[in-house]
């Protein structure tokens, strides 16, 4: 066995080292990249998913809103309704009164 031989036999011991190490490199980036592409579309889903809940809440607040607005309207026809019975009641209960006219 030669010199030369030696060292090709060694530079290809080192090539098929650096495959193999390329290789590993390769499969890890691979990984890396679909991790983050999986991050990213769960980051744009918990988004999505915040939207959705902002919209609710306010949805919500106006329902609120809407009720707080109904109550009150009703319990205020409901004192304009007493006033105005208790108005009616303080009227003259006798009927008329005084003199009558001679016809």
């Amino acid at each position: 066995v030669s010199i030369k031989q030696i060292d090709i036999q060694s530079e290809r011991a080192q090539l098929e080292q650096q495959k193999r190490r390329r290789c590993e490199l390769e499969e890890y980036f691979r990984r890396v990249d679909r991790d983050n592409a999986t991050k990213m579309r769960e980051e744009e889903q918990l988004r999505h998913v915040c939207e959705l809940e902002e919209q609710a809440m306010a949805l919500l607040a106006e329902g609120a809103i809407g009720l707080q607005k109904l109550w009150r309207g009703m319990k205020e026809r409901e004192l304009v309704a007493k006033m105005k019975s208790k108005k009616k009641k303080k009227g003259k209960k006798g009927g008329k009164s005084g003199k009558k006219k001679k016809s």
